[in-house]
């Protein structure tokens, strides 16, 4: 198996981390799989790198990225070394990041000379199910989306009786369990959302998709409620393919770290029938 990473540069300048990798045998050229992580999130947490291997086994080319601002750098990929980073993260950086990738992908310069640009996939976990939904829907580049217990309201990050607050403050924290930090949020996050919140409306955006969609969520996800990927599903029924996985998190049984060579129950499933998905599109 080929395992590639490299930096990108979002649109101010600042690296962020990607790695791809896929099978020198087997189909030729090869769609891509492109994912993104959550809140609190990066790309080799836990269970992710299970699932790139298990794509790039079938013959996808997996490339997974670190979001500019998510409070990873380039030599610390694994590690929250940069909280002001963390703190000046939005949804609109976010969506630039992707773009970059993208832009990287289809441009002349790209090594990937097996890739298949007609059959490109966008994929994320939680918040970023979130984004890579509603950048699948924006970007005809993107053939189809799948998402993983996607948050079906990003203006439920924050709630309207703590605004003034924050907006007084500049700053609300964030505790980290595994961590335990305090990781800054910067009140630039919620005027961002505030300037761009139609952009940002993931249930309007579903509700036009002309693409196809799977969704997942557990039914036992403590962090988000598993109601989301019904709102999700409803938006659009005949674009939207959901599946609600009994029994399981939000994490589909992952955790970090994750040092089992086999991915839990309810994630290989997951990865199962987003094979079956994808081979359909």
């Amino acid at each position: 198996m080929i395992k590639k990473e490299i930096t990108l540069k979002n649109p101010e300048g600042r690296a962020f981390a990607l790695d791809y990798r896929y099978s020198e045998t087997g189909l030729q050229p090869k769609p891509i799989l492109i994912f993104v992580h959550g809140f609190k999130g990066f790309k080799d947490w836990g269970t992710f790198p299970l699932i790139a291997d298990f794509f790039a086994k079938q013959d996808f080319i997996f490339l997974k990225l670190n979001f500019s601002y998510n409070g990873t750098t380039p030599d610390f990929p694994l590690d929250f070394v940069d909280l002001e980073a963390f703190g000046m993260n939005n949804f609109s950086r976010e969506l630039a990041d992707i773009q970059v990738v993208l832009d990287w992908l289809f441009g002349e310069s790209n090594p990937l000379a097996i890739a298949d640009r007609k059959r490109v996939f966008l994929m994320g976990h939680s918040r970023g199910a979130s984004i890579a939904l509603i950048k699948a829907l924006e970007d005809e580049r993107i053939k189809a989306a799948i998402s993983l217990a996607a948050v079906s309201d990003l203006k439920s990050h924050y709630a309207a009786e703590e605004l003034e607050a924050w907006k007084k403050e500049g700053v609300k924290f964030i505790h980290n369990g595994r961590t335990k930090q305090e990781m800054p949020m910067y009140y630039q996050f919620c005027e961002d959302f505030i300037n761009n919140e139609s952009r940002l409306d993931l249930l309007k955006a579903v509700e036009k998709a002309q693409k196809p969609i799977l969704a997942f969520h557990g039914s036992e996800d403590p962090t988000l409620p598993p109601a989301m990927l019904e709102q999700i599903r409803a938006a659009n029924p005949e674009r939207v393919e959901a599946h609600l996985i009994e029994g399981t998190d939000h994490v589909f049984g992952g955790a970090h770290p994750y040092d089992k060579s086999e991915m839990p129950e309810a994630l290989a499933q997951v990865c199962e029938q987003i094979h079956e998905f994808l081979i359909k599109n």
